[in-house]
Protein backbone atom coordinates (compact mmCIF):
# COMPACT_ATOMS: atom_id res chain seq x y z
CA UNK A 1 0.00 0.00 0.00
CA UNK A 2 2.59 2.28 0.76
CA UNK A 3 4.05 1.75 -3.17
CA UNK A 4 0.70 2.59 -4.25
CA UNK A 5 0.34 5.60 -2.27
CA UNK A 6 3.49 6.88 -3.24
CA UNK A 7 2.64 6.08 -6.71
CA UNK A 8 -0.63 7.62 -7.20
CA UNK A 9 0.63 10.42 -4.82
CA UNK A 10 3.09 11.58 -7.91
CA UNK A 11 0.59 10.82 -10.51
CA UNK A 12 -1.70 13.22 -9.04
CA UNK A 13 1.29 15.81 -8.14
CA UNK A 14 2.21 16.01 -12.08
CA UNK A 15 -1.69 15.58 -12.71
CA UNK A 16 -2.68 18.55 -10.47
CA UNK A 17 0.43 20.77 -11.52
CA UNK A 18 -0.64 20.46 -15.17
CA UNK A 19 -3.72 21.31 -14.87
CA UNK A 20 -3.77 24.30 -12.02
CA UNK A 21 -1.29 25.88 -13.89
CA UNK A 22 -2.84 26.25 -17.12
CA UNK A 23 -6.25 27.85 -15.36
CA UNK A 24 -3.95 30.00 -13.29
CA UNK A 25 -2.75 31.41 -16.53
CA UNK A 26 -6.34 31.39 -18.46
CA UNK A 27 -8.54 32.59 -16.11
CA UNK A 28 -8.67 35.09 -13.32
CA UNK A 29 -9.37 32.31 -10.72
CA UNK A 30 -7.62 29.00 -9.16
CA UNK A 31 -10.48 26.69 -7.74
CA UNK A 32 -9.46 23.69 -5.49
CA UNK A 33 -8.40 20.54 -7.75
CA UNK A 34 -8.66 18.05 -4.57
CA UNK A 35 -12.19 16.84 -5.35
CA UNK A 36 -11.46 16.04 -8.49
CA UNK A 37 -8.45 14.36 -7.15
CA UNK A 38 -10.56 12.40 -4.60
CA UNK A 39 -12.98 10.80 -7.02
CA UNK A 40 -10.28 9.84 -9.62
CA UNK A 41 -8.57 8.35 -6.15
CA UNK A 42 -11.58 6.45 -5.89
CA UNK A 43 -11.38 4.90 -9.47
CA UNK A 44 -7.93 3.99 -9.03
CA UNK A 45 -8.11 2.57 -5.54
CA UNK A 46 -11.09 0.50 -6.42
CA UNK A 47 -9.18 -1.57 -8.25
CA UNK A 48 -7.18 -2.67 -5.67
CA UNK A 49 -9.97 -3.27 -3.22
CA UNK A 50 -9.36 -7.15 -2.42
CA UNK A 51 -6.12 -6.61 -1.59
CA UNK A 52 -6.34 -3.90 0.75
CA UNK A 53 -8.72 -3.26 4.11
CA UNK A 54 -11.42 0.07 3.74
CA UNK A 55 -9.44 1.96 6.19
CA UNK A 56 -6.02 1.69 4.22
CA UNK A 57 -7.05 2.58 1.54
CA UNK A 58 -9.11 5.56 2.96
CA UNK A 59 -5.87 6.60 4.51
CA UNK A 60 -3.96 6.29 1.16
CA UNK A 61 -6.01 8.02 -0.60
CA UNK A 62 -6.07 11.02 1.83
CA UNK A 63 -2.48 10.91 1.30
CA UNK A 64 -2.65 11.11 -2.17
CA UNK A 65 -4.67 14.07 -2.40
CA UNK A 66 -2.93 15.96 0.01
CA UNK A 67 0.17 15.51 -2.16
CA UNK A 68 -2.25 16.38 -5.28
CA UNK A 69 -3.05 19.49 -3.58
CA UNK A 70 -0.48 21.14 -2.65
CA UNK A 71 0.96 20.48 -6.12
CA UNK A 72 -1.88 22.30 -7.46
CA UNK A 73 -1.12 24.99 -4.68
CA UNK A 74 2.25 25.55 -5.96
CA UNK A 75 1.27 25.59 -9.58
CA UNK A 76 -1.47 28.00 -9.12
CA UNK A 77 1.00 30.54 -7.84
CA UNK A 78 3.24 30.14 -10.37
CA UNK A 79 0.37 30.38 -12.84
CA UNK A 80 -0.39 33.76 -10.88
CA UNK A 81 3.20 35.19 -10.33
CA UNK A 82 5.51 34.44 -13.52
CA UNK A 83 2.99 35.94 -16.20
CA UNK A 84 3.26 39.33 -14.05
CA UNK A 85 7.20 39.04 -14.67
CA UNK A 86 6.43 39.51 -18.01
CA UNK A 87 4.96 43.06 -17.99
CA UNK A 88 7.18 44.09 -14.83
CA UNK A 89 10.60 42.82 -16.16
CA UNK A 90 10.28 41.80 -19.62
CA UNK A 91 13.91 41.09 -20.00
CA UNK A 92 14.59 38.91 -16.96
CA UNK A 93 11.75 36.92 -18.25
CA UNK A 94 13.09 36.14 -21.73
CA UNK A 95 16.71 35.16 -20.13
CA UNK A 96 14.78 32.62 -17.63
CA UNK A 97 12.41 31.60 -20.82
CA UNK A 98 15.93 31.25 -22.98
CA UNK A 99 17.38 28.56 -20.66
CA UNK A 100 14.50 26.23 -19.16
CA UNK A 101 15.88 23.84 -17.73
CA UNK A 102 17.37 26.32 -15.04
CA UNK A 103 14.25 28.27 -14.86
CA UNK A 104 12.29 24.58 -14.03
CA UNK A 105 15.30 23.77 -11.76
CA UNK A 106 15.09 27.18 -9.93
CA UNK A 107 11.36 27.43 -9.41
CA UNK A 108 11.32 22.90 -8.50
CA UNK A 109 14.16 24.02 -5.33
CA UNK A 110 12.17 27.46 -4.35
CA UNK A 111 8.95 25.53 -4.12
CA UNK A 112 10.45 22.65 -2.34
CA UNK A 113 12.51 24.81 0.02
CA UNK A 114 8.81 26.95 0.58
CA UNK A 115 7.04 23.76 0.96
CA UNK A 116 9.62 22.35 3.59
CA UNK A 117 9.68 25.50 5.51
CA UNK A 118 5.78 25.41 5.45
CA UNK A 119 5.75 21.85 6.73
CA UNK A 120 7.82 23.03 9.74
CA UNK A 121 5.45 25.87 10.14
CA UNK A 122 2.75 23.45 10.64
CA UNK A 123 4.07 20.70 13.04
CA UNK A 124 4.95 23.39 15.18
CA UNK A 125 1.49 24.99 15.22
CA UNK A 126 -0.69 22.11 14.62
CA UNK A 127 -1.93 21.38 18.19
CA UNK A 128 -2.50 25.00 18.65
CA UNK A 129 -4.61 25.88 16.12
CA UNK A 130 -5.71 22.33 15.03
CA UNK A 131 -6.37 20.94 18.71
CA UNK A 132 -6.70 23.90 20.92
CA UNK A 133 -8.20 26.69 19.05
CA UNK A 134 -9.90 24.06 16.12
CA UNK A 135 -9.99 26.01 13.46
CA UNK A 136 -11.73 25.09 10.26
CA UNK A 137 -9.77 23.84 7.17
CA UNK A 138 -12.97 24.23 4.31
CA UNK A 139 -11.45 21.97 1.65
CA UNK A 140 -9.90 19.36 4.33
CA UNK A 141 -13.07 18.90 5.22
CA UNK A 142 -14.95 18.72 2.55
CA UNK A 143 -12.31 16.02 1.36
CA UNK A 144 -13.10 14.05 4.46
CA UNK A 145 -16.39 14.35 3.78
CA UNK A 146 -16.24 12.92 0.13
CA UNK A 147 -13.90 10.05 1.46
CA UNK A 148 -16.47 8.92 3.62
CA UNK A 149 -19.67 9.66 1.72
CA UNK A 150 -21.60 6.99 1.01
CA UNK A 151 -22.09 7.98 -2.67
CA UNK A 152 -18.89 9.31 -3.47
CA UNK A 153 -18.47 5.93 -5.61
CA UNK A 154 -21.02 6.37 -7.54
CA UNK A 155 -20.10 10.40 -8.41
CA UNK A 156 -16.79 8.64 -9.03
CA UNK A 157 -17.65 6.74 -12.08
CA UNK A 158 -19.81 9.64 -13.24
CA UNK A 159 -16.62 11.40 -13.41
CA UNK A 160 -14.79 8.46 -15.18
CA UNK A 161 -17.88 8.17 -17.72
CA UNK A 162 -17.50 11.86 -18.30
CA UNK A 163 -13.83 11.62 -19.31
CA UNK A 164 -14.91 8.86 -21.63
CA UNK A 165 -17.42 9.97 -23.20
CA UNK A 166 -15.32 13.18 -23.88
CA UNK A 167 -12.30 11.56 -25.16
CA UNK A 168 -14.92 10.37 -27.80
CA UNK A 169 -16.26 13.24 -28.89
CA UNK A 170 -12.97 14.82 -29.41
CA UNK A 171 -11.99 12.22 -31.26
CA UNK A 172 -15.13 11.76 -33.14
CA UNK A 173 -14.68 15.74 -33.78
CA UNK A 174 -11.22 15.60 -34.98
CA UNK A 175 -12.38 12.66 -37.61
CA UNK A 176 -15.24 14.58 -39.08
CA UNK A 177 -14.50 17.28 -40.79
CA UNK A 178 -17.82 18.62 -40.79
CA UNK A 179 -17.87 18.62 -36.88
CA UNK A 180 -14.37 20.45 -36.78
CA UNK A 181 -16.02 24.18 -37.25
CA UNK A 182 -18.78 25.69 -35.73
CA UNK A 183 -21.99 23.76 -35.93
CA UNK A 184 -24.63 26.45 -37.15
CA UNK A 185 -28.21 26.19 -35.43
CA UNK A 186 -30.10 29.06 -37.88
CA UNK A 187 -28.48 30.79 -40.62
CA UNK A 188 -28.75 34.49 -40.71
CA UNK A 189 -32.36 35.82 -42.24
CA UNK A 190 -33.13 39.06 -43.00
CA UNK A 191 -36.40 41.02 -43.74
CA UNK A 192 -36.30 44.72 -44.05
CA UNK A 193 -36.12 45.98 -40.48
CA UNK A 194 -36.27 42.25 -38.61
CA UNK A 195 -33.33 39.99 -38.83
CA UNK A 196 -32.71 37.27 -37.18
CA UNK A 197 -28.84 36.75 -36.79
CA UNK A 198 -26.89 33.55 -37.06
CA UNK A 199 -27.05 31.17 -34.19
CA UNK A 200 -24.14 28.99 -33.74
CA UNK A 201 -22.45 26.54 -31.45
CA UNK A 202 -18.42 25.89 -31.46
CA UNK A 203 -17.84 22.12 -31.48
CA UNK A 204 -15.27 21.77 -28.86
CA UNK A 205 -17.42 23.39 -25.74
CA UNK A 206 -20.08 21.13 -26.88
CA UNK A 207 -18.62 18.17 -24.05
Amino acid sequence: MVFLTLVVSILFSFFATAIMSYISMATVIGPWIDTTLVLMGMLIFSLFRRWYTENAMKRALGLSVAAGGIGGILATGAGFSFPTLFFVDNPTFCALLSNPIAWASTVGLTAFAAGSLGLVIAQAFEHTFIVKEELAFPIGELVYKMVNAADSMRKAWMLGSGLVSTSFFLFVRRTLSFLQGPLVLLYKHSWGFITIPQISVQTDLLP
